[in-house]
């Protein structure tokens, strides 16, 4: 809560004009929206005007003012972020100052007659203002700050065709500014904003609209082309608001037609609505609010506030319980978004403040609550809300005052409080007598101090004390003791002494301000800033987060307790935001801020002097240090031990989720003035006015520490907390203009509420000695000391005492000593209801809140019962208390099961109350009004009769003929029988009639089983048996048919019936069948379905009947008699039905003999036959027989190529490598490699190796990689030796690389090596391989070799080559092809044409189906046959192949070998 406190400008001049007798007149006044500087004009006839800058502190600020003679300043824009401010002048002239450098220049001007500025509006970056004319010319200056003084150019221009009014700016899909970027383009310069992209792309999207006298309403662009997009035809237009979130233009004209138009793409405009205000141009304002609110005034005292948005609307006015006279009328208005607040000035010198409540649940114009008048003293001409602060500029035309808001002063001691209610007013309450007195006083007081008799009040430079008269005969009153000078920061008054923070010290001073003690703190400790007094005890905070405690009992004051140093034991501390010591100087509170940006830290802390033990409560947690540290051990030794929560543990936990407040922060906070052990703190949400906020009060001593008593919500009529003597504590009203206040709580004048403790409702009048006892049993009862909790309250007497124990115990939860206070109240029937839940076993709550009950604390058992999830006991609690509307709403969404319950319940109310249209209308909602409501007004038969004609329903239709039936009024009941669809009563009293034909149609037509059966009886006695059959079938009644059919022998029916009736009935009507000749197929279908198998089985094979069989056996399973699927399955197979004979067996364990029909008849052997016949580990018991079972069905499987069922039951039976050859067979390369993988077996991997090669591994390195590591894994050296001169090979044939094939050798010669060294038997073999190999490999290096020499010494190699041609072995290793290819190429190199063509012929002679083209260039073969004159060499190959050049051979592809090969390889 706070106050507006005033300042007025310190211009230099206030003493010339203050009584506005001067010529000195402030014209305009302007706020810049980001570094807070206040321009102000002030305007001298025959001198002109001036503007000057002031500051927050309403200080004239040092950058110098903007003057010009004989001119009067018309209009004042400063720039949206950048400290530059336009100005016009009636002169037509605009001049721009650059704030920071106290530079400013003119703009050009043509001085025309009718060149006067009408308005000007700056962009929202870069240094571009719009200014238009009242002619209508628009101009678009750009703003160049070159340190020189400025320069201007026109950027763009434009002219509108009837003068100009308005202006506003128009931003599409801008991207909006943060806090940082705005302080980063303040430091910038103009030039530096240019290059922003930012910059450029709100550039684009910034337009100007302009409104015209004559109605239109134009858009000018930053390109300079204008467009009218409106015209409004009753007036001129005079204001212009765009909201940009909505994409909304508010357009007033002069008439006061307010229209709302929509933008639409490409600038279009859509006209949503138009209204017409209330009043007269000169005297209507309209500002803009919250956003997507619009506040409107006509000079009245109220203000009109429309929400755009929900589309809602209200008014506010000024009222006199606020201090503004009835006639007062509003002459001006602003809205601050800091605050929330809408401020007005008055013609009576007031401002009005009305600041928005948060609270949904609130009417609309109940939301903004009138603050109390702040006095101003003459007109009020103009105010203006700081953007960036909550300062409000007022001007009266000749004085500027800033009033800024201060948090209100107050005190309370004892029985007395002070409250500040204005600037310079305090009012002083005597909390006994409920008296006050107000106090004007000629300064703006800093703080407040009271005791007993004496008030003291102080700001910066003087101290004022007062004497409090009381006297029993005399009304409350002060007069002024004594002032004197002094600069303090906080003062408390004890008896005759005056103890005052005066700079880094503490003085305590006499009223006449003669100084009698010095209390100097070391230097360690920091500077006193903070004291509180509790009797003839003061406690001293300092700055270094010291506290000190001193007694001014004695002549001096003494320090009682060593200094505390808070900062070394409390984590984060920063510095003291408030302190309150006890009524026993012993303990000190406090709150603190854990770092520079005021940051509270979320608990209270309490520093026992005596123990020297500071102790915690943390709203995070909901727990206090003590209980922390509890837990933390509990859960130790529970991980240790693994036991269940102890009692001790439960209950930490319950207060920790009862006291645990994560989103709210300490507040205020006090001792209780009577007793030293009681703290009340406040528990505030931290986002105001979102949700509730607490009172957390707590009990603290230095044998038990700090324990939490309670936990209550904090009245919506207090504002802050303000003291507390038990049983009341105290608060500062709340401006909430709320009048319903509870039962518990007293206004106190209009500044103070006192509230009843919650433990001492009713008991608030009690003598001091029961107000003591009750706070010790409150106290032992919360540390949970129950004996002395007894002897507390042992001699009380009071029947209330007990009671409001008892009222506590439901708090508690402490039902023993509920049941003791019952027996002291004499409360026979409570404590029976009480001991009868307890002994139900009934959970807690529900015994706590049927205490409750009992008590009359209806609303507590209401939360209990919700609490448990009893919301049955909540439902019946809300009817007992005739709250219908809520039981129903418990009832719907909670306990839907006795919905219905609840209806009849409130019916029953409702007829008690002879409410009797609705009582019908709930009777029909429970679904019991067929009898409920014909009880009802069984007296008013007219009533009644009515009714049931009324209504549609069966049932109560059925109740009255019946009823009609009963007084013998049979056509009236026949009638009603109709209505109601009773065709049972119907049909009954038709029959009684004779009326058989219609009896007959109305059963048929109806279908009605009642009415049926009702025909068959009545047919059956006047012996007419097909159609008492007849109607008995429709029935279903077909027990009663079936016996008739039998005795009147209906054989074609009986069947038929038997089907119906199902049960026994089907086997006696098979029994009947049976014994009738040439029935036998219907007895076997009846059998079978009574589920009489093996009977109709039987049957059909006695009596050959094999239609039935095969439908019999569809039905058989494994779980049949084996017997009867041998037989079946031995009937089929007779009948060659091989598929279902094979089954059969399967189904009756004949495997073998399964597998074997399979495999003679070739019965295909599918997936679901394979799996009947593999048989469970528990049906054999012999594993190899099971084994061998699974290897006939998989040669069965392999014998129908399914190699895939085959694998899979190979492998069931452990026989891995017959599966792997089945998958083989296969051709499933991705199963092949996972069995592999999965199987880790020798054969298998050599298996899938093998399989492997015979795809195409040449071109897939993945196969060629998995073959290499199948071989490895199985150590099959050989093999791998094989496969390694497999890809030499290739290297060789395919891409004639020898060094990649000798390292291909050279892998297959260490693999035969690795193979001798496991001594196999074919070791002899292996070692004439490794010779090969060795040859091989040393044929293929020397032929590498002779290649290289062939480089450097082309004769020695060609003499190597030709003893190769001729060495055989040699022939064998190196292809013939390679070593002529050679020696041709180098031949032809030489022009040795004819000896080149003749190797061409030796080699043609030697290998006759060799193809050329594959070892000797073409474009070489060409130039043999073109010098020799040769037609072609390729003469006996026919349809030889299409190879590539000699480029394919040169630049070979590499084969991707694995890792381990290309690494030996290179």
């Amino acid at each position: 809560m706070s106050v507006l406190v005033g300042e007025k400008v310190d211009d230099g001049k206030n003493g010339a004009n203050s009584n506005g007798d001067d010529d000195i007149e402030h014209e305009l006044m302007e706020w810049h929206a980001t570094s807070g500087l206040l321009a102000i004009t002030t305007y001298r006839a025959n001198v002109g005007s001036e503007i000057n800058f002031f500051t927050h502190q309403a200080n004239k600020s040092n950058y110098l003012p903007i003057r010009k003679s004989n001119a009067r300043v018309m209009y004042l824009c400063w720039h949206p972020i950048i400290d530059i401010i336009a100005t016009s002048w009636d002169s037509g002239d605009v001049i721009i100052r650059f704030i920071q450098n106290d530079k400013d220049f003119s703009l050009p001007n043509e001085n025309t007659s009718n060149d006067v500025i009408k308005c000007m509006l700056w962009g929202v970056i870069e240094l571009k203002i719009c200014i238009v004319k009242k002619n209508g010319s628009i101009v678009l200056w750009k703003i160049i700050n070159d340190n020189k003084g400025g320069m201007s150019k026109i950027i763009v221009s434009g002219t509108i065709n009837e003068e100009a009014n308005c202006i506003c700016r128009m931003i599409s899909e801008s991207k909006s500014l943060e806090n940082n970027d705005v302080k980063q383009i303040n430091a910038e310069h103009s030039d530096e904003l240019k290059k922003s992209e930012q910059n450029k792309k709100i550039e684009s999207n910034e337009c100007f609209i302009i409104g015209g006298a004559n109605g239109g309403i134009y858009i000018f662009h930053q390109n300079g082309e204008i467009r009218e997009i409106h015209r409004v035809l009753e007036s001129a237009v005079i204001q212009l608001f765009f909201i940009e979130r909505k994409n909304l233009l508010l357009a007033l004209s002069e008439e006061l037609f307010l229209h709302q138009l929509t933008l639409i793409d490409n600038h279009k405009i859509e006209e949503k609505i138009r209204i017409k205000m209330s009043g007269k141009w000169p005297n209507f304002q309209m500002i803009m609010i919250r956003n997507d609110m619009l506040a409107m005034c006509n000079g009245e005292n109220e203000i009109r506030i429309w929400d755009l948005k929900n589309d809602m609307n209200g008014t506010v006015s000024l009222r006199t319980a606020k201090s503004f006279s009835a006639t007062d009328t509003i002459t001006c208005l602003s809205y601050s978004n800091i605050k929330d607040c809408l401020s007005a000035g008055t013609v009576d010198g007031k401002i009005a403040n009305w600041k928005h409540c948060r609270i949904d649940e609130e009417k609309f114009d109940k939301q903004w609550i009138l603050q109390e008048a702040v006095y101003i003293g003459s007109k009020v001409k103009m105010i203006n809300w700081s953007t960036i602060s909550g300062i409000l500029a007022v001007s009266t035309g000749f004085a500027v005052t800033l009033l800024k808001e201060q948090p209100i002063l107050s005190y309370m001691n004892k029985n007395r409080a002070v409250i500040q209610s204005g600037s310079k007013k305090l009012t002083l309450i005597c909390l006994q007598s409920i008296e006050q007195y107000d106090i004007q006083v000629s300064i703006t007081p800093k703080g407040v101090h009271i005791d007993e008799k004496h008030l003291a009040i102080w700001d910066d430079q003087q101290i004022y004390l007062y004497e409090i008269i009381n006297e029993s005969n005399s009304k409350l009153n002060v007069q002024l003791a004594s002032n004197f000078n002094c600069s303090v920061s906080s003062v408390v008054v004890y008896q005759k002494n005056v103890c005052c923070i005066e700079d880094d010290k503490i003085r305590i001073r006499t009223f006449q301000g003669t100084v009698k003690q010095v209390i100097s703190l070391p230097e360690i400790e920091g500077n006193p800033i903070m004291i509180d007094i509790n009797n003839n005890w003061i406690c001293i905070a300092s700055t270094n987060g010291f506290i000190r405690i001193y007694d001014l009992s004695v002549r001096e004051a003494r320090q009682q307790y060593h200094s505390k140093d808070i900062s070394k034991t409390v984590q984060d501390f920063k510095y003291f935001l408030h302190i309150k010591l006890n009524k026993m100087g012993n303990r000190v509170s406090f709150t603190y801020c854990i770092d520079d940006s005021k940051n509270v830290y979320p608990g209270i802390m309490v520093w026992d002097a005596d123990s020297d033990v500071i102790s915690n409560f943390n709203f995070l947690t909901g727990m206090t240090d003590q209980q922390q540290y509890e837990a933390n051990a509990n859960a130790s030794s529970l991980a240790a031990s693994k036991r269940p929560n102890t009692a001790v543990a439960r209950k930490i936990q319950q207060e920790q989720i009862r006291y645990r407040l994560p989103d709210y922060l300490p507040g205020f906070h006090c001792w209780d003035s009577n007793d030293s052990r009681y703290l009340i703190c406040e528990a505030n949400h931290r986002k105001p006015n979102t949700g509730p906020n607490y009172l957390l009060s707590i009990f603290v001593t230095s044998e038990d520490g700090l324990h939490m008593q309670d936990l209550q919500l904090k009245s919506r009529n207090s504002e802050i907390l303000l003291g507390c003597t038990v049983p009341y504590i105290y608060f500062i009203r709340s401006d909430n203009d709320e009048n319903d206040i509870s039962n518990n709580e007293m206004n106190i004048g209009n500044l103070l509420l006192r509230q009843i403790f919650r433990q001492f409702i009713g008991l608030e009048n009690s003598d001091p000695t029961t107000n003591e006892a009750m706070m010790n049993f409150s106290y032992y009862m919360t540390v949970d000391k129950m004996d002395e909790a007894f002897k507390a309250i042992k001699f009380i007497k009071s029947e209330n005492a007990w009671e409001h124990m008892a009222h506590m115990c439901v708090k508690t939860q402490r039902l023993d000593i509920a049941l003791l206070c019952l027996g002291n109240m004499g409360h026979a029937s409570g404590a029976r209801a009480l001991k009868k839940s307890m002994k139900n076993g009934d959970p807690i709550e529900v015994q706590v809140a049927i205490l409750a009950i009992q008590l009359g604390l209806l609303d507590e058992a209401q939360a209990l019962f919700t609490s448990c999830g009893r919301y049955d006991l909540v439902n019946r609690l809300l009817q007992t208390r005739n709250r219908w509307d809520e039981a129903f709403k418990i009832a719907e969404k909670y306990d839907r099961i006795h919905l219905r319950n609840t209806y009849y319940n409130y019916a029953n109310y409702l007829e008690s109350i002879n409410s009797t249209d609705a009582a019908i209308e709930n009777y029909e909602k429970s679904g019991t009004h067929c009898f409920e409501v014909p009880r009802m007004l069984f007296d008013r038969p007219k009533m009644l009769e009515a009714y049931v004609k009324k209504t549609k329903h069966s049932g109560v239709q059925k109740w009255w003929a019946q009823y009609m039936e009963s007084k013998g009024d049979v056509k009236s009941a026949y009638l009603y029988y109709q209505y109601a669809k009773d065709y049972l009563s119907v049909v009954r009293l038709l029959c009684r009639d004779n009326n058989i034909d219609e009896a007959i149609e109305i059963a048929n037509s109806s279908g009605d089983k009642a009415a049926c059966y009702h025909l068959g009886q009545y047919f059956e006695a006047h012996n007419d048996p097909n159609m008492a059959v007849m109607f008995f079938t429709k029935a279903h009644a077909c027990s009663n048919a079936l016996r008739l059919a039998k005795e009147n022998n209906m054989t074609d029916k009986i069947a038929n019936l038997a089907l119906m009736a199902g049960g026994n009935e089907l086997v006696e009507a098979a029994q009947y069948y049976e014994n009738i000749p040439g029935q036998t197929d219907k007895a076997v279908m009846l059998y079978h379905k009574a589920g009489m198998i093996n009977r109709a089985l039987d049957l059909a094979f006695r009596t050959d009947q094999f239609s039935a069989l095969d439908l019999i056996t569809n039905e058989l399973d494994e779980n049949s008699d084996p017997r009867i699927l041998e037989r079946a399955a031995e009937f089929f197979k007779n009948n060659q039905q091989y598929n279902k004979a094979v089954q059969l067996l399967a189904y009756s364990k004949k495997y073998f003999e399964a597998i074997d029909l399979c495999k003679q008849k070739n019965v295909p052997m599918n997936e679901e036959l394979a799996e009947v016949l593999t048989p469970s580990k528990g049906e054999i018991t012999d594993e190899s027989n099971r084994k061998k079972l699974l290897e006939l069905i998989a040669e069965c499987c392999v014998q129908q190529q399914n190699y895939h069922f085959a694998a899979k039951k190979y492998t069931q039976a452990g026989n891995k490598l017959d599966a792997m050859r089945s998958l083989v067979k296969s051709g499933d390369t991705a199963r092949i490699v996972f069995f592999a993988n999965a199987a880790r077996k020798k054969e298998i991997y050599i298996l899938a190796a093998n399989y492997l090669q015979t795809l195409n591994w040449k071109e897939d390195c993945d196969l060629m990689k998995q073959i290499e590591l199948f071989y490895n894994k199985a150590n099959a050296y050989e093999h791998l030796a094989s496969f390694y001169e497999a890809c030499a090979q290739v290297e060789i044939d395919d891409y004639r690389d020898y060094n990649k094939a000798a390292d291909a050798l050279n892998e297959a010669l260490q693999c035969i090596a690795k193979a001798l060294q496991n001594n196999p038997k074919n070791q002899e073999y292996l070692m004439e391989k490794q010779t090969e190999l060795y040859q091989t490999i040393g044929n293929i290096k020397e032929f590498i070799q002779i290649r290289t020499i062939y480089e450097l010494d082309p004769i020695d190699a060609i003499r190597q080559l030709e003893a190769f041609a001729d060495d055989k072995q040699v022939c064998k290793n190196i292809r013939l092809g390679d070593i002529y290819a050679v020696m041709i190429a180098y031949n032809v190199h030489k022009e040795n044409y004819k000896k080149a063509y003749s190797l061409v012929q030796q080699l043609k002679d030697r290998e006759p189906s060799i193809e050329l083209n594959r070892y000797i260039n073409k474009e070489i073969q060409d130039i043999i046959c073109e010098k020799l004159k040769l037609s072609s060499f390729i003469t006996d190959n026919k349809n030889l192949s299409e190879c590539d050049n000699d480029q394919q051979s040169t630049n070979d592809e590499e084969v991707d070998y694995s890792y381990a090969m290309k690494r030996n390889f290179q």
